[in-house]
């Protein structure tokens, strides 16, 4: 499933602009369309909510 910036903000419970940040950084994979949308897959945000998890799990372990 493909999920647009917006969509990918509402999963993670940040803005559009962090998600357009983090996306620059390289720390979540996106494509762009020809019109210059970043679509995101599904799985790949799944992927970095769960590290993201984890790392909040060690901080407060």
């Amino acid at each position: 499933m493909i999920m647009s910036t917006g969509e990918v903000a509402k999963r993670l419970g940040c803005t559009d602009e962090n998600v357009r940040m983090l996306e620059r950084a390289g720390k979540l994979k996106a494509e762009k369309t020809a019109s210059g949308l970043r679509i995101f897959a599904s799985e790949v945000v799944e992927e970095f909510a769960r590290q993201r998890e984890a790392r909040k799990q060690k901080k407060a372990a």
